[in-house]
């Protein structure tokens, strides 16, 4: 980033502002006035306090070029010290300021979508098996409307109550188009998902605190017990689908016996849950500034390992091997070694992460936010490689299939849609060579997965 000089039109002073972004080999030329800098700074701290200070306004004229000279230099700082800082380096409003979207996003190929699917309904939660695509969805649904009279009023005053609905629905693929072979319709919002391909059971968590079971030959709930008294968060089957183990928004975690909904255990969370997943036999649970671990016992979890971010607010997580990717309300995606409790490299992008997926064989991250965007990293290069915009007003699901080599995506539009990777984006080997994301603390960026087994 260089300031390398400036222009006078009409009275304005315009600085010239000279981008070059590495990671994706990108550079453009920008004009800002003094008073975008001072937008910017007000902008950024609201969110961050300990902004460093713009040089102080003047009434000189703009005919005075040591004193603009002077300010272009302590502008060029200013932009210096806020890159040099990675919690703020790649914020919103810095990316806005330098028109980063516009000059690296990319729209959509024609050809990159196979096939896409109006489901009616916004996606919460989905998972992947075999052939079958296992989903919940919630759409609005009017459940209440009243009016009543003040005696001194001649207008009624009219109230409408409107509540999350939703339903859950199984897809196979035929050919070109998907068919729906299963749906049951629920009166509460569905929160949390998981599925026995084992037993054929179904198994959703609402917002009510209700856990239903479902069997995909009825669509009548076989089971149904009260296991929270806040909203389901997270939903896990042991190995041998003998238990479910639920987290909830009063901050509990239960285990049930999935065959007479006896409580096995039921322990306090260190914090609200927003995600819990399994590692191998151990429990990770995702918190709003936490990542706890949990070593599952038949007496209960015992916390193992607690690893910290109060200056972020963490949003979802997706586990790869020992590794687990954790997006967050900044835009970054931080990697932590979960075989050697340490925090790695970190993938920086633009707006809010909302959804992570991983490819194995392609050695990626593609993560979406809430801009609609989709960014891919490479594993390999520890850069990143592609941003594509235009798809979504916000990405609320992603996945990937690595029997197809394609992406599943969802957001507000309740399109599912297909993504096929262009030839461009060629699968790599299996035995290139790697980096480990621990030799690279200061990387903007997350190294490869290669080698590193997922644990038994």
């Amino acid at each position: 980033m260089r300031i390398p000089g400036f222009t006078t039109s009409a009275g304005s002073v315009f600085y010239t502002l000279q981008v070059d972004f590495g990671e994706c080999n990108a550079q453009w030329s920008l004009e800002k006035r003094f008073s975008h800098f001072v937008a910017l700074r007000v902008g950024l701290k609201e969110t961050y306090p300990d902004i460093p200070p713009l040089p102080p306004k003047t009434m000189l004229r703009t005919s005075d070029q040591a004193y603009l000279r002077y300010r272009q230099v302590e502008l060029q700082s200013f932009l210096a010290a806020l890159l040099a800082r990675k919690d703020l380096s790649r914020s919103p409003a810095l990316m806005t300021f330098l028109a980063y979207e516009e000059h690296i996003s990319a729209p959509l190929p024609k050809e990159t979508e196979t096939m896409s699917r109006n489901l009616g309904k916004s996606i919460r939660k989905g998972l992947l098996f075999e052939d079958l695509l296992v989903f919940t969805l919630q759409e609005h649904a009017l459940l209440s409307r009243f009016e009543f009279y003040f005696s001194s009023w001649k207008v009624p005053f009219r109230s409408r109550k409107r509540e999350f609905v939703g339903s859950t629905e199984i897809y196979r693929e035929e050919g070109d188009s998907l068919a729906l072979k299963w749906k049951t319709d629920h009166e509460s919002l569905p929160t949390a998902l998981t599925y026995s391909l084992q037993l054929g059971l179904v198994l959703v968590g609402f917002s009510n605190g209700q856990i239903h079971g479902y069997f995909i030959n009825s669509e009548e709930a076989k089971m149904q017990f009260a296991a929270h008294k806040g909203a389901v968060r997270g939903l896990l089957l042991t190995a041998d689908s003998a238990q479910v183990v639920s987290v909830g928004e009063d901050r509990r975690m239960v285990a049930t016996d999935i065959h007479n909904h006896r409580e096995l255990f039921d322990c306090v969370l260190p914090d609200r849950p927003v995600q819990v997943e399994w590692w191998g036999q151990t429990l990770v649970g995702l918190f709003p500034h936490t990542l706890c671990e949990f070593t599952y016992q038949d007496l209960g979890p015992m916390l193992s390992h607690t690893l910290e971010q109060p200056n972020f607010t963490l949003t979802c997580m997706q586990i790869c091997g020992n590794l687990a990717l954790v997006g967050t309300q900044a835009g970054l995606t931080l990697t932590y070694r979960l075989d050697k409790k340490q925090e790695g490299a970190r993938l920086v992008g633009i707006g809010a992460v909302t959804a992570i997926a991983y490819s194995d064989t392609r050695k990626e991250v593609i993560v979406g936010n809430d801009k609609g965007n989709i960014t891919i990293f490479s594993l390999i290069s520890c850069e990143l490689t592609t941003v594509i915009s235009g798809i979504e007003s916000n990405v609320t699901y992603l996945a990937w299939d690595e029997a197809g080599q394609r992406l599943l995506l969802s957001g507000y539009s309740r399109l599912l849609r297909f993504l096929q990777f262009p030839p461009s984006w060629a699968v790599l080997p299996s035995d290139t060579a790697v980096y480990d994301p621990l030799s690279r603390p200061e990387a903007h960026s997350v190294a490869s997965l290669s080698g590193w087994d997922h644990p038994v």
